[in-house]
């Protein structure tokens, strides 16, 4: 009896090993809520990456067949993840190469700017490389309520740190194509829902909704 349950301590050990490996090379944040094989009635915490929010499911108490997505306390979710209550809505319109001129038109102007402490936008804030996936949504919501408090209801993210209203009538006007990136640490926006930034020649849209 007892070689029957040594081996199946093993067994969950290896198993429990190759579920914390697989979650270890793929950000947490990411990973979908598991409630795991057991079956306590445990709230815990998940990150929903497609609404950046923090929401309650229901853990079976058992690190198999769930993932690290799972917090104790919503707190701890928002600090590892980066989750934000924002107070203006807005909704991912794409990734675009373009600079923000047509025949030194500007098309918008720079609500905020987070890279240059000499530029006039400087709004005392830099860009916070060592906790990017948290600085990015904060990001985000500083521009929409900016755009918001300028009348723009499109805004774009470039170069990481830089806000812009864009005027309404031309944002329609612009090429969808480049890369952009999102806030898990230097991987491309591969789809719109998540939060995501311009990098140096590029610009990530939205619009207040």
């Amino acid at each position: 009896m007892s070689s029957r349950r040594n081996l199946l301590f093993i067994i969950v050990f290896i198993l429990n090993f190759l579920v914390n490996k697989m979650a270890n090379s793929e950000d947490i944040c990411l990973l979908p809520p598991e409630t795991g094989f057991c079956r306590a009635m445990i709230p815990r915490w998940y990150y929903q990456p497609d609404t950046g929010k923090c929401k309650r499911f229901t853990w079976g108490g058992c690190p198999m067949g769930s993932n690290d997505n799972r917090f104790e306390l919503q707190s701890q979710c928002i600090d590892t993840c980066g989750a934000l209550s924002c107070s203006k809505k807005y909704q991912a319109l794409g990734c675009y190469a373009n600079q923000l001129f047509v025949s030194d038109q500007p098309l918008g102007i720079e609500l905020l700017n987070e890279r240059d402490m000499e530029n006039k936008a400087f709004n005392g804030t830099l860009i916070d490389w060592l906790r990017w996936n948290q600085y990015l949504p904060s990001l985000l919501c500083r521009c929409a309520e900016r755009a918001s408090g300028h009348g723009y209801e499109t805004f774009a993210i470039h170069n990481f740190g830089v806000c812009w209203g864009i005027k309404e009538h031309q944002a329609n006007m612009l090429n969808k194509t480049g890369q952009c990136w999102d806030r898990f640490y230097g991987q491309q926006c591969s789809s719109i829902g998540d939060f995501c930034t311009g990098g140096p020649s590029t610009y990530y849209y939205y619009k207040l909704t």
